[in-house]
């Protein structure tokens, strides 16, 4: 059985603990070429005919951190 620590000190430092959402790099594709990407941390990359799903990427490999990607839908 694992053992519960239960002293004020701990409870302390427990309560003071908060949840950080880890740093993305966003990339929005380009409306022009469907196959560039422009990312947040100030680069452009372009795929051939796949997108990032295809590619199978996940970390931004600029700056290393986790990609959010933003689609172009055909919309202004």
């Amino acid at each position: 059985m694992p053992q519960v620590i239960n002293d004020s000190k701990t409870m302390q430092l427990v309560s003071k603990w908060k949840f950080v959402e880890p740093e993305i790099c966003t990339w929005t594709q380009d409306k022009e070429t469907i196959t560039d990407y422009l990312t947040s941390c100030g680069k452009k990359y372009g795929f051939n005919y796949a997108g990032i799903k295809y590619a199978y990427f996940v970390y931004c490999p600029y700056c290393g951190k986790p990609i959010k990607d933003i689609p172009y839908l055909g919309k202004d």
